[in-house]
């Protein structure tokens, strides 16, 4: 297991700090003392992992680079569970950088440290009185956490919870990570204005490849950016933020800079499908419900498609008869859409390949263990 080659300071997207199920791996630590019945190990460790699917969880690893230029990395030690609000700073940060340093604190009880990863008699410690603290040098975020391990409410039914420091000792534990600017274009689309001065060539079209063949180096993905295929056209996706939609318009092949990343020229081809009430999650949650990873929605009203004629104004026109069918199989997710509007007929057929999935859409990847499975049947 060669943990050199993970570079710290990645210089390509297919360096970037990511594991297959879209979590991050980054040069970290997380430091407490042990506790007096050795439940809690505080083994040395030069990576962290942290999920980005249900809440902010950070554990030690060790990682490796695997082929596709996706990370593998496996956990050990206890894991700490982050209060949702202080992961919401963190995620945001990540998103859209940290113009100020950023300070927070939380003066009551929330998150846990758990004494290991297994799900099978884990101990769990709360915790109370953190502190974060942030900022961004060079396009890297730096993040510190810390808190307090006590809990001043142990609940009665739970036999696993308690206090396994004295109280009196006020200890605390340390968590310290940075996750680099490439990895934050790659994953959150971050806007990291030293990166975009560098110069770029029309990209390529990616390959179609298996779950068994990625290749993080080929992801249509950078910043504001990420792209569906159509064959051999692209596609912008984006999600809506305050309220639920999928936004899909074909676009002019973007370019892609000598780091991997892809620039989006806005140059689009009208026109801008829009389908109101369903997001990525959504579709994720369908997905989950259906038998054979395939989900179609029907609606007359949900659709909208937009032109904008530049200083000629611009017009909407609802779909009518609109047909959404979305299938996941091992090469991606399979966009499929239908309908017609007063001024003509609408009919896409698109692919988000799974670098994109994993990179964009963590979630996705409670998938891919099955999805597996039904492929070697």
């Amino acid at each position: 297991m060669n943990t050199s080659a993970i570079n710290i300071n990645p210089g390509h997207l297919r360096e970037i700090g990511v594991a297959l199920d879209g979590s991050l791996v980054a040069l970290g630590s997380m430091d407490y003392p042990e506790d007096v019945t050795g439940h809690f190990p505080c083994p040395d460790a030069e990576f962290v992992r942290i999920s980005r699917v249900d809440g902010l969880r950070i554990v030690r690893c060790r990682a490796f680079r695997e082929t596709s230029g996706f990370l593998c990395a496996e956990e050990y030690g206890p894991e700490l569970h982050v209060p949702a609000s202080l992961a919401a700073i963190v995620e945001r940060a990540l998103r859209l950088g940290a113009k100020q340093a950023v300070q927070a604190s939380l003066n009551y009880q929330d998150g846990e440290l758990r004494s290991s990863t297994s799900r099978v008699k884990t101990l769990h410690q709360p915790l109370s009185c953190w502190t974060l603290n942030l900022d961004e040098v060079g396009g890297g975020v730096n993040v510190v956490l810390s808190a307090r391990l006590h809990g001043s409410v142990i609940p009665e039914w739970s036999t696993s919870t308690a206090n396994y420091w004295p109280a009196e000792l006020d200890l605390s534990l340390k968590v310290e990570f940075r996750i680099d600017p490439i990895t934050r274009v790659a994953c959150f689309g971050a806007h990291v204005p030293t990166l975009e001065k560098e110069p770029a060539t029309p990209a390529s079209v990616p390959m179609v490849r298996s779950l068994a063949s990625l290749d993080v180096a080929d992801a249509p993905v950078g910043t504001f950016a990420q792209f569906a295929m159509g064959g051999t056209r692209w596609y912008s996706l984006y999600e809506g933020e305050a309220s639920r939609y999928l936004s899909i318009t074909e676009h002019a092949p973007p370019t892609r800079t000598p780091i991997g990343l892809l620039n989006d020229n806005g140059s689009y081809r009208w026109p801008r499908i829009s389908i109101h009430g369903i997001d990525m999650r959504a579709v994720a949650s369908m997905l989950r419900q259906s038998n054979n990873f395939r989900s179609s929605v029907t609606s007359s009203t949900v659709g909208e498609a937009y032109r904008s004629f530049g200083s000629d104004g611009s017009e909407t026109y609802f779909i009518a008869d609109l047909a959404l069918d979305f299938r996941l199989d091992t090469e991606g997710l399979h966009i499929r859409i239908n309908g017609k509007t007063q001024r003509e007929a609408i009919a896409l057929d698109l692919l988000l390949i799974w670098e994109t999935l994993i990179l964009r859409f963590p979630y996705y990847t409670r998938f891919i263990k099955a999805l597996v499975l039904e492929s070697r049947n």
